[in-house]
């Protein structure tokens, strides 16, 4: 399994048993608290922008 911190620009996983290609993502590092990270992909099928954040990869592909 795939970790957020394998994420790269252009790379294709899979978020909810769908495909997405990894548009931007970015780190946040809060003052106090856990590192954030936050992701804006494209569904490679429905052509459809999702944004997610901090969460676990599937499958990086």
């Amino acid at each position: 399994m795939a970790t957020t911190s394998d994420l790269s620009r252009n790379a294709f996983i899979r978020y909810n048993n769908e495909l997405v290609q990894v548009l931007d993502y970015d780190h946040i590092t809060p003052g106090k608290g856990n590192a954030i990270y936050s992701c804006k992909c494209r569904n490679v099928e429905t052509v459809n922008k999702v944004k997610f954040v901090s969460v676990r990869v599937k499958k990086l592909i």
